[in-house]
């Protein structure tokens, strides 16, 4: 289950979400819509623990996740949200040889 509560979510200066409460039961279905710039984006960053810094209160399957490790984060990901960013940019750190791309 998530229970969300986010009093107020600052972006650039900016507040971006304010009073927004949300509570997702177990196998329920949700669709989050709205036009270009309205929070959908920050909000499944909220929901997905990978942007924290929020104020409010995050309650996922009755425990309080909204001040957890980032070692709890990544487990909590890992085994319960699927995400899929559709401009994800990956950097490449290492220069492989050429081989490896063409096999």
């Amino acid at each position: 289950m998530i229970k969300l509560s986010i009093d107020e979510k600052i972006f650039s200066d900016r507040v971006v979400i304010s009073n927004f409460n949300l509570k997702v039961q177990r196998n329920e279905f949700i669709v989050i819509t709205g036009a270009s710039g309205a929070g959908k984006s920050t909000l499944l960053n909220i929901i997905g623990l990978i942007d924290t810094s929020y104020h409010g209160q995050y309650i996922f399957n009755g425990s309080d996740v909204s001040d957890i490790s980032y070692k709890k984060q990544l487990y909590l990901r890992g085994h319960y949200f699927g995400l899929y960013f559709s401009r994800f940019s990956y950097k490449r750190k290492t220069d492989y040889p050429k081989e490896f791309y063409y096999q």
